[in-house]
């Protein structure tokens, strides 16, 4: 049976955590800048009846998910570094 050797590129895992982290403060930037939009709709452009109503509501969703991009972007970062983390510490404990 042909041996198998298993490697974690490091420089891939660090540069994917970095990349998560940027893609989320991009995402939330362009989340930031539709509410801002959509507020400015809302509170000067259409004011009653139903599609006003809809707007509010629909803009009232977008700030609650709007609160979890930024948060949820660094635990991706977070949780791909404590992988790495977790993967180094059982190559460790197995070499000695």
């Amino acid at each position: 049976m042909q041996d198998t050797e298993l490697v974690f590129d490091e420089e891939y895992i660090n540069g994917m955590a970095e990349y998560f982290e940027k893609q989320g403060k991009q995402l939330q930037k362009m989340s930031d800048d539709y509410i801002k939009a959509m507020k400015r709709i809302v509170e000067g452009g259409i004011k009653r009846g139903e599609t006003a109503e809809s707007l509010r509501a629909f803009l009232q969703y977008a700030e609650k998910l709007n609160r979890v991009i930024a948060s949820t972007a660094v635990q991706i970062r977070d949780a791909t570094a404590d992988y790495w983390g977790e993967i180094d510490a059982r190559d460790q404990y197995r070499v000695q």
